[in-house]
């Protein structure tokens, strides 16, 4: 505006003084009588608050959020993606010791010159404990884990052992079978890896049976005893049928904020903000979460709440797919009654645990990709009550009329040509504020003088009919040299919804013109250089 008005000034002068010129040209002028007004239309645009939120920088504009009815918000997202996992669920189990004896009796082969083929068959012959804490297990798929087993006996032949269940399925669907040699020394080693294998205990026990295959010349008979101790190790569950009793996991996120207000001063206080958890689940049963802090970060390390009470909050996170959200939108009593957006917000804190608990779990509901993902959605609607709202700026400013900007002895002032310059501005306000602007002129940061006399008061839209506020402002004797003199304006405008609550919405929106009056009657060409 200002370049405008320095061209639009010189040409006018310009014009003035060579008419003037021009019709005394033989004549020696010094002095110009003239009646003369001209005006001019500086400035008119429309300017929505949309139109204000995308010309915002990216950085702040990614936490604005405007709705599908043009309501605006600040939006903040905090996610915790795998807030529990399978692995957290199904891994880190202890390992199972077990040590199993049976006694057995064996019918009497006498002694015999010829070899005779003997086979011993024992049922059930050992049982050892497949329990974990935590968990009912009806069958297990384990992702990984092994058998570490010792085999003695005093039964003092040779011969072959075979060593089945029907509990253990192997990966090739084949059932679990072990064959080792049987000496003398009635001890065997033996190692069985369980990678992708199937489980199903029997009242939490896994049975062995024995098969003793042998040649024998010495004869046998009586009361034998077998022994069965080892362990079963690393072990993580690919799926489970069976209970999840209740195991706690703990959770948290931080998501980085920017979202800052510059030149706004006072209180800007939004309405109760609103919380929206949604949350994936493909656990296949319902978990409970609860909430322990959501806290907004200012620059200060301050920490304010957005919970005011989640004592008896419970969150029931239902079963959902793998890309389809459920969600928990019924807290809104929980939630703080107002916050201040001017606090310079850093980051978003947010803390809780979930709970997975299930009385009967079947058809291999926990695979080994189970999860739970959570998401905090922050919405603040920007419903304001503002009171003391101020905007303050300052501008670069410099209706000098030389090219450089510097006013030099002879240069041309405004105060030669013109007696005087009135601003008109027409406002017409779709906002539901009422506006009180006033700008001040600086000189090297000291205000000389003011661009409105008095208060200047903008109607707030009532939501019905748009006022037009006009405003005069008359630059007149020293106004007009101080207008010429400022290198900057402070702007400073007040903002206030008159004890109402409002709601910012995209479409509201403001209309400015601004036009420019000038009143000429004499000119004096001696003090103008041009």
């Amino acid at each position: 505006m200002k370049k405008n008005l320095s061209l639009f000034i010189r040409v006018l002068a310009l014009t003035l003084i060579l008419c003037v010129t021009y019709s005394c040209r033989k004549e020696n002028v010094k002095h110009v009588n003239i009646d003369n007004q001209f005006a001019i239309s500086l400035f008119s645009d429309t300017v929505s608050i949309g139109d204000l939120l995308n010309s915002m920088d990216s950085t702040a504009s990614e936490f604005i959020m405007v709705k599908e009815d043009g309501s605006v918000c600040a939006y903040f997202s905090d996610s915790i993606k795998n807030a529990v996992t399978a692995q957290d669920v199904m891994s880190g189990l202890d390992d199972i010791s077990f040590e199993s004896s049976s006694e057995f009796d064996v019918p009497v082969v006498p002694p015999s010159p010829v070899p005779i083929p003997v086979e011993i068959p024992l049922e059930n012959i050992f049982s050892i404990p497949f329990t974990y804490e935590g968990f009912e297990i009806n069958s297990v798929i384990l992702k990984k884990g092994a058998i570490d087993m010792t085999l003695s006996s005093n039964i003092n032949i040779e011969g072959e052992i075979t060593l089945t269940t029907d509990n253990i399925t192997m990966s090739d669907g084949s059932i679990f079978s072990l064959t080792a040699d049987l000496d003398a020394s009635g001890t065997q080693e033996m190692y069985v890896d369980l990678t992708n294998c199937s489980i199903l205990p029997v009242d939490g026990h896994i049975l062995f049976s024995l098969l003793i295959t042998a040649t024998i010349t010495d004869g046998i008979g009586g009361n034998y005893q077998m022994n069965l101790s080892g362990s079963i190790a690393d072990v993580e569950f690919k799926s489970i049928d069976g209970a999840v009793y209740d195991t706690r996991f703990d959770f948290e996120g931080e998501e980085e904020l920017s979202l800052n207000f510059p030149n706004l001063y006072g209180d800007l206080h939004i309405a109760t903000p609103e919380l929206t958890i949604e949350y994936i689940n493909t656990f296949g049963f319902t978990a409970d979460a609860f909430i322990d802090s959501l806290y907004l970060i200012d620059a200060s390390n301050n920490a304010t709440s957005i919970i005011k009470d989640w004592d008896e909050v419970e969150l029931m996170m239902y079963p959902t797919g793998e890309d389809s959200y459920g969600v928990i939108a019924d807290v809104e009593d929980h939630l703080v009654d107002n916050l201040n957006l001017l606090d310079e917000y850093t980051k978003l804190t947010f803390k809780g645990n979930v709970i997975i608990a299930c009385d009967e779990v079947s058809g291999n509901m926990i695979t080994d990709d189970s999860h739970i993902d959570i998401v905090a959605d922050l919405s603040m609607p920007l419903e304001l009550n503002i009171d003391n709202l101020v905007f303050m700026d300052t501008l670069d400013f410099n209706l000098n009329l030389n090219e450089d900007g510097e006013a030099a002895e002879g240069d041309f002032h405004a105060e030669d040509v013109f007696d005087e310059l009135e601003f008109k501005f027409v406002f017409e306000n779709g906002l539901p504020l009422q506006i009180k602007p006033q700008a001040y002129m600086l000189v090297d940061d000291q205000v000389i003088d003011s661009l409105f006399d008095g208060n200047i008061c903008i109607h707030a839209y009532n939501g019905s009919e748009l006022v037009e506020d006009v405003m005069v402002s008359h630059v007149t004797d020293s106004k007009l040299i101080n207008v010429q003199k400022a290198n900057k304006i402070l702007l400073n405008i007040g903002l206030s919804s008159l004890g109402e609550d409002i709601v910012i919405n995209a479409n509201d929106y403001f209309h400015l013109r601004i036009g420019l009056k000038t009143k000429t009657t004499e000119i004096y060409l001696d003090d103008i250089n041009l």
